[in-house]
């Protein structure tokens, strides 16, 4: 543990009411906001563990936490309805589900190096607690609840706007999830499920590029690339999507309303029911008939 953290968690079990402890200034500067009342940002920063070290009238984040999850959900809500007014709710709420999210808000709370002002127990700092995605996420809504406490709707919306903002208003969550497009394809028309393998890796550490393949069997339907493993696999998801869907001749959501297992729908298409033939039109490929895979 540094000199810093051993000397804060002192002062906080010993100096509640210090509300000059310069070492959480450089954290308030990073949250756009000056408390009123220092002790409601430290206790946001109090982790259970660190209570339960200390005797039991010692309050941790908790309360905080789950106050400042309704109000983050708020201002994110208030946000994309005001920004997205063309939305559906399902976007929406994709798009709040992404930034809302743990893994998201970990990852905002160490750009602020939030871990760095929190209290916890030994126990918990020395299993690596302090850049843990549950105790970070965890924290970064405390210290909104303690935001909206001490100041009211507006400097808590200040913030977190600042925070998640640019990831809302790039849609973050909402993009096409093409490795969940392209399973579903391969599971309805091949009954099978792709793979994905790197095929390249390179550029120095800090500026990785990575070439991924999607393949269902031996047959590579789509390749891309990008600067995360991620971005490559979407990239040749959406390749192998395309591909496939140039070849049997639909795009997945008329696919989607089809049921090609049901041999009551089946009938009713042979016999014309259904303004689709499949029998008619030679872009059609039933599973086990897309060329790519009767051969190698």
């Amino acid at each position: 543990m540094s000199e810093f953290n051993e000397s804060y968690r002192m002062s906080a079990a010993s100096s509640k009411d210090d509300k000059e402890d310069v070492a959480l200034l450089p954290l308030e500067e990073v949250l756009f906001y000056e408390f009123s009342d220092r002790q409601l940002l430290r206790l946001a920063l109090t982790h259970e563990s660190f209570a339960n070290e200390h005797n039991s009238r010692t309050e941790n984040n908790e309360r905080l936490e789950f106050l400042g999850d309704s109000v983050l959900g708020c201002i994110v809500c208030d946000y994309l309805y005001r920004h997205f007014p063309q939305q559906s709710e399902g976007v929406m709420a994709k798009i709040k589900g992404y930034v809302a999210s743990t893994q998201y808000l970990a990852e905002k709370a160490r750009e602020i190096n939030l871990g760095h002002y929190l209290l916890l127990g030994h126990g918990e700092d020395s299993s690596g607690g302090r850049n843990g995605a549950n105790v970070l996420a965890d924290a970064m809504e405390a210290v909104i609840g303690a935001i909206y406490l001490d100041g009211g709707f507006v400097p808590a919306q200040k913030f977190v706007i600042s925070m998640l903002g640019p990831a809302m208003d790039a849609m973050e969550g909402a993009k096409c999830d093409y490795k969940s497009r392209l399973q579903e394809l391969t599971q309805r028309l091949l009954h099978r499920l792709p793979s994905y393998v790197t095929v390249q890796e390179s550029g120095p550490p800090h500026d990785r590029l990575y070439g991924v393949a999607v393949k269902v069997d031996d047959t590579v339907l789509g390749e891309g690339q990008g600067h995360r493993k991620k971005e490559a696999g979407q990239e040749a998801a959406a390749q192998a999507c395309q591909y496939l869907e140039a070849i049997i001749g639909f795009d997945l959501q008329l696919i989607q309303r089809l049921d090609l297992t049901s041999a009551a729908e089946s009938e009713e298409i042979t016999e014309g029911k259904n303004s689709l033939e499949l029998d008619a039109s030679p872009g059609i490929l039933l599973p086990g008939e897309c060329p790519v895979f009767m051969s190698n």
